[in-house]
């Protein structure tokens, strides 16, 4: 490996410490600046400066330093010095001499396009579809535990399968309810099996009637017997999705029709309905309370607060944690919310797979992965029956909803200082980075530093 290769490397360790004492390694400012030094520029086989890392590789040089004084508690055995200091307390990014503050934030604003059409079909699933969803959550979760193969109660056979079976059938057709369909890619698999593809039978699921029945699967040697009952009743009553029958009805998006809110659904189909509704919850979550990706990923279950200072007026509040420039575990605070944030927090809590009060709400997720989803579903026909405006092909992410939020809330009177506290920024001159400074003082906003 040459040293221009070296220089580039990420993996290289820092230069070897200076001993003065065997016993010891001292870690001293000047070896930091050697470091970065050594990451910072391109040297060629000759040993000259040929260029210089961007501000993205200094930057990350900076931070192993760095991080390396910031948790030195965590070290046991050896640790830097607690007068370490390097570059004055200065962070990575100033360090790096990375763009920032006053000069302004890289980060886009989400477009007027983009965001009006995303936020009114977020909005409109949170506050028409969520109750809905809540309900048919329960329902998978209910079927997923009676209809399991392995649920209490399920044979593996029995004699009196035949006959089980052919009461199932009677009742299906007494209360005209339709036989269960199967999704398509097991359809796929019995025509991969050779099953007849003009078989009447080939979308009814066996499988599902043998639970519903009380049996694990359905045998092949009993299709003799049951074909008949089966085309049958197949013929009285049809083949439905298993999901969403007799949907309850709801407004579109225009409020000027009532539709059934879903069509049938398959399971899979269903699942992934009541996921699309857990992104819009975040969408209107993060959209209107312009909180870090982080923060959002520290809200528990039961963060919501309500507070009522004079009878009729409500102030809602949620609490959660800071975790960016705070100490390991961050720092308890709270967020004042307006009332959609409230019940998108409070849909989220309804959806949770175990929403026992202190458990995380959220979690890690990948917002751009459910973004993409959500668009999809949005401008789908699904969202299109709704009369959901479809949402251009632009990206958005958690920072862009974070820079929205800024903007407009500084562009107000006082607004600089009102996005300071609420985005729990430390210096006023990040916000007036976040709200564009050239800008504010055209409007007539005054700078809160020189």
């Amino acid at each position: 490996m040459t040293t221009e290769q070296t220089a580039c490397s990420p993996h290289h360790v820092l230069p070897a410490p200076r001993r003065t004492d065997p016993e010891r390694t001292y870690f001293e400012a000047p070896l930091c600046e050697e470091y970065l030094a050594f990451r910072r520029y391109v040297v060629g086989p000759d040993g000259a400066v040929v260029g210089e890392q961007s501000a993205g590789v200094r930057r990350a040089a900076a931070q192993l330093i760095v991080d390396l004084v910031d948790y030195r508690d965590l070290f046991t055995a050896d640790r830097v010095p607690a007068d370490l200091r390097p570059w004055g307390g200065a962070t990575a990014s100033a360090v790096a001499e990375m763009p920032s503050g006053r000069e302004g934030n890289k980060t886009s604003a989400v477009p007027t396009e983009v965001l009006q059409p995303m936020l009114a079909a977020a909005l409109h699933l949170v506050q028409i579809l969520g109750p809905h969803v809540v309900e048919l959550n329960k329902q998978i979760r209910k079927i997923d535990r009676v209809w399991a193969t392995r649920a209490p109660g399920i044979r593996h056979s029995s004699s009196a399968m035949v006959s089980d079976i052919k009461m199932l059938l009677a009742d299906h057709q007494a209360t005209g309810t339709p036989l269960p369909m199967l999704e398509e890619h097991d359809v796929n698999r019995r025509l991969t099996a050779g099953w007849d593809a003009n078989d009447p039978l080939l979308p009814v699921s066996t499988g599902t009637l043998a639970r519903q029945a009380g049996y694990a699967q359905f045998w092949a040697k009993w299709m003799p017997e049951l074909r008949k009952p089966l085309i049958d009743t197949l013929n009285a009553v049809g083949v439905e999705k298993i999901f969403g029958r007799n949907a309850a009805e709801a407004p579109t998006a225009d409020g000027a029709t009532l539709l059934p809110w879903t069509l049938p659904l398959h399971r899979s189909e269903a699942v992934a309905l009541v996921g699309i509704v857990r992104t819009a919850a975040i969408i209107v979550l993060a959209g209107a309370s312009g909180m870090r990706a982080s923060e959002l990923m520290e809200l528990r279950v039961g963060c919501r607060r309500v507070e009522e200072p004079i009878p009729g007026l409500k102030r809602y509040r949620i609490a959660s944690k800071i975790i960016k420039g705070q100490g390991l575990g961050g720092t308890d605070d709270e967020w004042v919310v307006i009332e959609p944030v409230h019940h998108a927090i409070e849909l989220l809590e309804q959806l949770h797979d175990d929403p026992r009060d202190g458990v995380l709400l959220l979690s890690r997720f990948n917002f751009r992965v459910r973004y993409l989803w959500f668009r999809a579903w949005v401008n789908s026909p699904a969202g299109a029956r709704l009369g959901l405006a479809p949402i251009p092909d632009e990206p958005v992410a958690l920072r862009m909803l974070r820079r929205t939020v800024a903007l407009e809330m500084a562009h107000r009177p006082g607004g600089v200082l009102a996005a300071k506290l609420h985005l729990k920024h430390i210096a006023a001159a990040t916000t007036e980075g976040y709200a564009k400074a050239r800008e504010l003082h055209q409007t007539g906003e005054k700078l809160l530093v020189a």
